[in-house]
C-alpha cells in the first residue's frame, strides 16, 4: 500500500524536466591593454568628479616621465653621434651629461615659449571681451534720454573705432543710424524749408551737442572701405561746424545744412543733390566730383573750393554766393551756352 500511493504521488507530479541554459560561444579574454582602456573610460565616465583630476595628474605624470626617458635616453645617444661609442668611462659620462643638459634646456625653453603663447592668447580673448561688452554698453546709452550719457556713448565708441579698425565700419553705421534716427528731417519740414528757406542765424538752427558730437565722429578721417557708402541723407544738422572734416562718398541727399562749417572738409563724390546749404561755408572745400543737382547754394561761400564750373550748372546759385571771379566768369559761359 505504502510503495502504490509514492508511484501515485510521483505520476501526480508528472515527468522531471532538465533544462539548460544556452550561454552562447565563450568570449575571448581581453588583453592588458584593452582592460586598462576599459577601466580609464569608465573612470573619466564615472559621476565622481574627484576621481577625473587625480586620474589627469596622472596621465600627465605618465606622459612627462616617459618624454624626459625618451629625451635623455634614444634622444640624446641620437644626437651625440655614433663617435661617442668611441669614448669610454668619464668621458662617454661628460659627453653624453652635455647633450642631456642642452636637450633640456631646449626643452625648458620650448615649453616657456608655448606657454607664452597661450598667455597672450588668453589674454587678446579677454581684451576681445572686454571691448565687446564696452561697444555693447555704449550703443544701449544711445538710446538714454540724457544727452550727456549719449555723448559719453558716442565717445566710447570713437574709442572703438581708434583702437579696433575691424570693427570700424560697424561702428560707424551705429553712429549714422543713431544720427539719422535724431536728426530726420520729415518731408513737410523739408518741403517748407525748400519752398522758404530761413536765412542762416534765425531760431532752431543751432545744432544739438549729441549730434554735433556724432558728426564729428564721422567725418574724422577714420579708414572706410571704397565699397560702401556712409547714408546720412534727410537729416538736419544745421549750424554743425565740420571744418576739416571728411565725408567723401557720404550721401548727403535731401539734408538741411544752412549755416554749417565744412571749411577745408573733404567732399569728393560726396552725394548732396536736393540739400539746402543756404549760408553754408565751403571755403577751400574739396567738392571734386561731388553731385551738387538741385542744392540751393545762396549765400554760400565757395572760395578756393575745389570744384568745376560745370558741377555748379545744376545747383541753385544766386550773386549772393560767394565764388572765385573764374569760376563764376566761367559758370556764366556755360550758362549761356546752354540757352
Amino acid at each position: 500500500m505504502a510503495e502504490s500511493s509514492e508511484q501515485a504521488t510521483l505520476a501526480s507530479r508528472g515527468p522531471s524536466l532538465t533544462v539548460e541554459l544556452d550561454r552562447g560561444p565563450a568570449l575571448p579574454k581581453l588583453s592588458r591593454w584593452r582592460r586598462a582602456n576599459q577601466v580609464i573610460t569608465r573612470t573619466l565616465h564615472s559621476k565622481a568628479a574627484s576621481i577625473r583630476p587625480v586620474l589627469a595628474l596622472a596621465v600627465f605624470a605618465i606622459a612627462l616621465l616617459v618624454f624626459v626617458v625618451l629625451l635623455l635616453g634614444p634622444t640624446a645617444n641620437l644626437i651625440a653621434g655614433h663617435r661617442i661609442n668611441e669614448l669610454h668611462g668619464k668621458e662617454r659620462f661628460d659627453a653624453l651629461n652635455s647633450v642631456r643638459q642642452t636637450l633640456v634646456a631646449a626643452a625648458a625653453g620650448f615649453a616657456a615659449a608655448v606657454g607664452l603663447a597661450f598667455t597672450a592668447r588668453t589674454y587678446a580673448l579677454s581684451k576681445r571681451a572686454q571691448e565687446v561688452d564696452r561697444f555693447t554698453r555704449a550703443v544701449s546709452l544711445l538710446s538714454s534720454e540724457k544727452q550727456s550719457e549719449r555723448i559719453g556713448g558716442l565717445l566710447t565708441i570713437e574709442y572703438v573705432l581708434r583702437e579696433r579698425n575691424t570693427e570700424a565700419r560697424a561702428a560707424v553705421e551705429v553712429v549714422c543710424a543713431f544720427i539719422r534716427e535724431r536728426s530726420a528731417v520729415t518731408v513737410e519740414t523739408y518741403r517748407g524749408v525748400r519752398s522758404a528757406p530761413p536765412q542762416w542765424g534765425g531760431r532752431g538752427d543751432d545744432i544739438t551737442d549729441d549730434i554735433q558730437t556724432a558728426l564729428m565722429i564721422i567725418g574724422a578721417n577714420y579708414p572706410r572701405p571704397q565699397r560702401f557708402m556712409l547714408d546720412l541723407s534727410n537729416t538736419n544738422f544745421r549750424g554743425a561746424g565740420l571744418a576739416g572734416s571728411n565725408f567723401a562718398g557720404v550721401k548727403l541727399f535731401g539734408c538741411l545744412m544752412q549755416g554749417t562749417s565744412f571749411v577745408g572738409a573733404d567732399l569728393k563724390h560726396a552725394r548732396l543733390d536736393g540739400s539746402v546749404m543756404v549760408g553754408a561755408w565751403l571755403a577751400r572745400t574739396d567738392l571734386r566730383r561731388a553731385t551738387l543737382r538741385d542744392v540751393d547754394l545762396r549765400g554760400a561761400n565757395l572760395t578756393d573750393a575745389q570744384v568745376d564750373p560745370s558741377q555748379l550748372l545744376p545747383a541753385i546759385i544766386d550773386d549772393s554766393t560767394v565764388l572765385d571771379e573764374h569760376i563764376r566768369t566761367r559758370l556764366s559761359e556755360l550758362k549761356n551756352a546752354q540757352a
